[in-house]
């Protein structure tokens, strides 16, 4: 009887932000593959800070954070949100929203009150 042995190779590849989203707290509200986004659905009087992620085959980048939106008390509002491209092609974005006082910084992109 001829023992064989049996070996098994297994290769992760594994990106350093592969398993990356938004901070906890934030909600996802849009993906979109376009550098901007309109949130329509805002309540007056409330202030809302938002994060963007950057997705491609190999996961979720860690987010980038908006300044802070205080929304005015009355009238009819949105908030246009833009950012910068990701140095990588075929990316596709996903924005996170967060309602109250913001955890985090001003960030790094815009958050105009429409």
């Amino acid at each position: 009887m001829t023992k064989r042995l049996l070996f098994l190779a297994l290769v992760v590849f594994w990106a350093a932000n592969a398993f990356a989203q938004a901070s906890p707290g934030y909600t996802k509200i849009a993906s979109t593959n376009g550098l901007s986004q309109i949130d329509t659905s805002v309540t007056d009087g409330d202030v809302y800070q938002y994060q963007v992620t950057a997705i491609n085959q190999f996961g979720e980048s860690a987010p980038v954070a908006s300044n802070v939106a205080p929304i005015p008390a009355t009238g009819t509002h949105s908030v246009t949100l833009s950012w910068g491209a990701s140095p990588t092609a075929g990316v596709t974005y996903n924005v996170y929203r967060i309602t109250g006082a913001p955890p985090n910084s001003p960030g790094a992109f815009t958050a105009a009150v429409n």
